[in-house]
């Protein structure tokens, strides 16, 4: 998955969920060597949930799986 369909145009999508969702989303600089990013989602339960939810609809995969790194912080 690319990064870029994550955030969106001038980060329209990055914003909306985390608008919608509550949880605060960071994603980190691409590791060495890779075109891998870390991304971190806080908040509530509930808001983490939403957000990996939002994050998977948008683009259809399972957001562990296509997001390498990721990690999940109450």
């Amino acid at each position: 998955m690319l990064i870029g369909s994550i955030i969106g145009r001038q980060g329209s999508k990055i914003n909306e969920i985390r608008q919608v969702s509550g949880a605060q989303i960071k994603i980190g600089n691409q590791l060495d060597g890779t075109s891998d990013r870390h991304v971190t989602i806080t908040g509530s339960p509930v808001s983490i949930n939403l957000a990996q939810y939002l994050i998977t609809s948008w683009n259809g995969g399972h957001f562990s799986d296509n997001i390498p790194g990721a990690s999940h912080s109450k």
